[in-house]
């Protein structure tokens, strides 16, 4: 019974993520139409016009599938959950996996690894390269 109770629970966070993933992309793609149409309709009785307006986040659609898959992963058992978050934020925003084109699953990058697992040092070396692109990029986007 016990083990029921555990894959039964991990049933309902798969649920969970895959909901709040993927009602994000609808949100922010349409969340200004209806702002739009809620202001117009306040503005014609007489109310005052809505000045909120929310950004759509560049590649949303991409980072959603991407967290899909490593969540998807881990529930079938072909991964172990990653240890530090961090190194969950690095798995999304991996660079070279962003230019190699679509989506890849959690277990080829895994496999990819100079370890055949992602290992702390591996990862730090990653972590390292991020930021320093961070430090250089940002002054030219001001």
């Amino acid at each position: 019974m016990g083990a029921a109770t555990v894959r039964w629970k991990q049933r309902i966070f798969l649920i969970i993520s895959i909901i709040l993933n993927v009602s994000m992309m609808p949100y922010f793609k349409y969340a200004n139409f209806f702002l739009g149409n809620v202001s117009a309709v306040r503005t014609s009785l007489g109310g005052p016009a809505l000045s909120r307006e929310i950004v759509l986040p560049i590649g949303i659609a991409f980072f959603t599938f991407e967290k899909l898959t490593y969540t998807i992963d881990v529930y079938r058992g072909m991964n172990k959950p990653l240890k530090s978050f961090w190194d969950f934020l690095l798995y999304i925003m991996l660079f070279p996996k962003i230019i190699a084109g679509p989506s890849c699953a959690f277990t080829r990058l895994r496999a990819s690894s100079p370890t055949a697992a992602l290992s702390t040092r591996w990862m730090r070396s990653w972590r390292a390269c991020f930021a320093l692109s961070w430090v250089w990029l940002v002054p030219w986007l001001s």
